[in-house]
């Protein structure tokens, strides 16, 4: 399953820009990671609009991936805006 996130940063500083993109790459990392018995994320591709990415999902549960996003980012101002990619 495909996603496109856009994040709406209009709510964050521009100091925190730095971090929410740390923060997007933290969680990719994280889910990308490839260990035993772990369901792991596919390829994650930045979009040309700020912000924006598309992201392979892999085998993940697509909530819980979804979620943990938005827990790492929302404190910093941001908001996720998910879109589901047709096949």
């Amino acid at each position: 399953m495909e996603i496109e996130i856009y994040l709406d940063v209009e709510q964050a500083t521009s100091d925190d820009y730095p971090k929410i993109k740390q923060k997007v790459a933290e969680w990719y990392a994280e889910g990308a990671e490839i260990r035993y018995d772990k369901n792991c994320f596919g390829q994650m591709t930045e979009l040309e609009k700020p912000f924006s990415y598309r992201v392979n999902l892999g085998n993940v549960d697509p909530i819980e991936a979804i979620r943990d996003l938005h827990a790492r980012v929302y404190r910093l101002g941001a908001k996720a805006h998910i879109y589901f990619v047709p096949l």
